[in-house]
């Protein structure tokens, strides 16, 4: 458990520490205000805006996607208290520092006029709300909620976590506003599928008037596939990091994880891919019509023929993923905008057209190319495709080279280290 609070639950941990105060925090240099004012100068009503643990910063929007959102209540009489989503506790408090069970923690604030603490790598900021503070029954209650999506808009919409240690549990928790932790271990869909088989029902892709929700089978040449339809703000992930949890498939005509219409989806820290190896006609991911789809820390392997294919989407985000050992390609874009790999391994692909755009646009960003042979690139009329600081060995260089003719030379732009204009 300990990655797991590592990775969402720091927060949890932090604001507790907060409350419980497990130990003193280091004051930062106050700037906006002073924490020697006058006592009680600073009462109001915060709201958690974002937090920062060892460099990496996680926004509001990431944190509630956790399900998770708090807020301090600061009285002028000294007392308030402090909350974490729906667990509350009273504080008492004075200008510069807020005191819980005897034990007292200190706060500054910084140059934007956020109140912040800080405990052994983590700082939190707190933003000064104008909407009125609520009650702790409000809280209690959960009919509070703070922050705001990253459009701006203001966030009504909690993810419930929930702890699985098997495929059944997984996709029977498939559901919109959902958090899915994954304990290690394998989890096989293929067994699944026929364990369940009865139960599943089927996918429809003739009629145009169908538009499934949750979880279906569907028949591929050489068994079944699993389609997750119409399920919207859901997250997937590994609870330990350092043991991720790997999701498998054994026919190799089956898509490995297939989401048709599900927006504000997020996929982190798993090991996904096929049993077995050769030609094969599945996708590891099969991303239709889909919007705003974020992946960190996946490792997605073959015999995919593609690592991802995203068809008629927007908006999907790749941070750090390691896509490779697939059979026809990495990246497969129709009709699709706004696809961005951000820092991303793509290794050991002999294909044409490894990186392939029609009518899309695909951003990749200070990637790593290794073993890619054949043609790194192939964009078609419509498509922009853009390589910015590129770590490319010899094999996958003179594959980008080959893609420098036709169509593809008007869509595509790298940018090296050589095209920064020195001094």
């Amino acid at each position: 458990m300990k990655a797991m609070i590592k990775k969402i639950g720091t927060l949890g941990i932090a604001l507790l520490l907060a409350v419980s105060v497990c130990g003193a925090v280091s004051a930062q240099a106050a700037t906006a205000k002073s924490s020697a004012k006058a006592t009680y100068d600073d009462a109001g009503y915060y709201t958690l805006i974002r937090m920062i643990e060892e460099g990496e910063e996680f926004d509001i929007s990431v944190l509630n996607s956790f399900g998770m959102y708090g807020g301090l209540v600061l009285e002028e009489d000294g007392t308030g208290f402090i909350f974490i989503t729906d667990e509350v506790s009273d504080v008492s408090w004075k200008d510069g520092s807020i005191t819980a069970d005897g034990e007292t923690i200190k706060y500054t604030f910084n140059s934007d006029g956020d109140m912040v603490l800080e405990q052994d790598g983590v700082s939190l900021y707190f933003s000064e709300s104008s909407s009125p503070a609520p009650t702790k029954e409000e809280v209690l209650a959960g009919e509070i909620q703070t922050g705001t999506e990253p459009d701006g808009t203001e966030y009504s919409t909690k993810r419930d976590v929930v702890i699985v240690g098997g495929t059944y549990e997984l996709f029977d928790e498939i559901a919109d506003n959902k958090c899915i932790l994954l304990m290690p271990g394998t989890y096989n869909i293929t067994e699944f599928i026929e364990a369940n088989d009865a139960d599943l029902e089927k996918w429809n892709w003739e009629d145009e008037e169908f538009f499934g929700y949750g979880v279906y089978q569907d028949e591929v040449y050489d068994g079944k596939q699993l389609i997750i339809g119409n399920v919207d703000n859901l997250t997937i992930m590994s609870v330990d990091p350092d043991d991720p949890a790997e999701i498998i498939v054994e026919p190799r005509y089956a898509h490995v994880l297939t989401f048709y219409d599900c927006d504000n989806l997020e996929v982190d820290d798993i090991v996904i891919g096929h049993t077995e190896t050769g030609d094969c006609r599945g996708n590891v991911f099969d991303l239709i019509l889909c919007d705003n789809v974020e992946m960190n820390n996946v490792d997605a392997y073959g015999c995919g023929v593609i690592a991802l294919s995203a068809e008629s989407c927007d908006d999907i985000r790749l941070n750090k993923c390691y896509f490779h050992d697939c059979y026809d390609g990495i990246i497969r874009a129709e009709n699709t905008s706004n696809l961005v790999a951000k820092y991303c391994k793509f290794a050991n692909v002999e294909s044409w057209g490894i990186i392939a755009a029609e009518n899309s646009d695909i951003k990749l960003i200070g990637c790593s190319f290794r073993k890619l042979s054949g043609g790194l690139i192939s964009a078609y009329s419509g498509s922009d495709v853009n390589l910015f600081f590129p770590n490319m060995d010899k094999t996958s260089r003179a594959a980008l080279e080959d893609s420098f003719d036709g169509e593809t030379a008007e869509c595509l732009t790298v940018v090296t280290e050589d095209d920064v204009p020195k001094g």
